[in-house]
C-alpha cells in the first residue's frame, strides 16, 4: 500500500500532493457493509487563465446499482457538467475513485478539496415483518 500511496503523490519526481492531503480510506482495503460518504474536488488552470475544476462524490444514489460514484466537471464560471457511475461492489467503486484520480493528477490538476467519513451501510431489519404481531383482524 505505501507504493500505491507514493505513486499517488507523486509524478514526474515531484509531489504534488502533500501525503496527509490524500483520502486513506480509498486506499484501503473496503468491505460492502462499508461505505464512505466523499467528495474529492480538484483544479487546474488552462492557458488562457481559466480554472478548471473537476469534482467526484458518492452522495448521489442509483435506483439500478447499489453504489454509485458522480462525476462533475466544469470550466471557469461555464456549466457543469455530470457523469453517474454505477457500481456492484465497494471495491469496484473505489477502483474507479483511483483510476479518475490518477488520471486527473497526470493531466495537471492539484487537489483542492477532500473530504472522507466512514460509515456503517445500515442492514435493513425485517424482523418485524415476520411478527405475528403485525397482523391485524379486521375483526369478525
Amino acid at each position: 500500500m505505501a507504493a500505491l500511496r507514493a505513486a499517488m503523490c507523486i509524478f514526474r519526481g515531484r509531489c504534488v500532493l502533500p501525503r496527509h492531503s490524500f483520502p486513506l480510506p480509498l486506499i484501503q482495503a473496503s468491505t460492502d457493509s462499508e461505505t464512505h460518504s466523499m467528495i474529492i474536488a480538484l483544479y487546474r488552470t488552462g492557458a488562457s487563465g481559466i480554472i478548471n475544476y473537476y469534482s467526484m462524490h458518492d452522495r448521489q444514489p442509483l435506483l439500478t446499482a447499489p453504489y454509485a460514484l458522480t462525476v462533475c466537471w466544469r470550466r471557469g464560471d461555464g456549466r457543469e457538467q455530470e457523469k453517474i457511475f454505477g457500481f456492484e461492489s465497494v471495491a469496484e467503486r473505489d477502483r474507479k475513485i483511483r483510476e479518475i484520480f490518477l488520471q486527473k493528477i497526470r493531466q495537471g490538476y492539484s487537489l483542492l478539496y477532500s473530504y472522507i467519513r466512514s460509515q456503517e451501510r445500515a442492514q435493513p431489519d425485517l424482523s418485524s415483518l415476520e411478527s405475528p404481531d403485525c397482523i391485524h383482524s379486521t375483526g369478525g
